[in-house]
């Protein structure tokens, strides 16, 4: 090798090294990183392989930028020290509701859980038993919907809710 080809060599070795020891790699539409008071969040429109995994204990959706996307879009204030989550979202067959901190609550059963179109028609309603319930989502088509959570039939917790394919 003469002077002139060693640098074209280093630079074509890192050149051929770099791609391969990138953490995550797909082809996207779209994607940024978002930024609010409530910290930030990279995302990615147009993803088009990822891999769904269900197991006996709950499921996982596995590829590029999964994030867990909380989507609320109302609380009412007597239940404000209440916890309550929807997750996996997006999620392809199940989401679940949890509901946390209930100590001033006596009773589960005054809770239940509604399922909406995004433009509000009611697909199915259901009383919540336990602080962990499973929703069956696989017989949706990809879309958005709406999850609410009620106290004795008021809504107290409003989400948006996204199914995937």
């Amino acid at each position: 090798m003469n002077s002139k080809t060693i640098p074209f060599a280093i630079i074509a070795f890192f050149m051929c090294w770099i791609p391969a020891v990138s953490s995550q790699q797909s082809v996207n539409a779209a994607g940024g990183e978002a930024q609010g008071s409530g910290g930030s969040m990279a995302f990615s429109v147009g993803q088009v392989a990822y891999t769904y995994n269900q197991g006996a204990t709950g499921n996982s959706n596995e590829g590029v930028q999964q994030p867990f996307i909380e989507i609320m879009v109302s609380t009412e204030t007597p239940f404000s020290a209440i916890s309550i989550q929807l997750y996996p979202n997006p999620s392809a067959a199940y989401t679940s509701v949890e509901i946390n901190d209930i100590g001033s609550v006596p009773d589960l059963s005054d809770f239940s859980c509604q399922l909406y179109t995004i433009y509000g028609h009611l697909l199915w309603s259901d009383s919540i038993e336990e602080p962990l319930t499973r929703l069956n989502t696989s017989t949706l088509t990809a879309g958005m919907y709406i999850v609410k959570v009620n106290f004795q039939n008021q809504p107290i917790k409003t989400f948006r809710f996204i199914k995937t394919e």
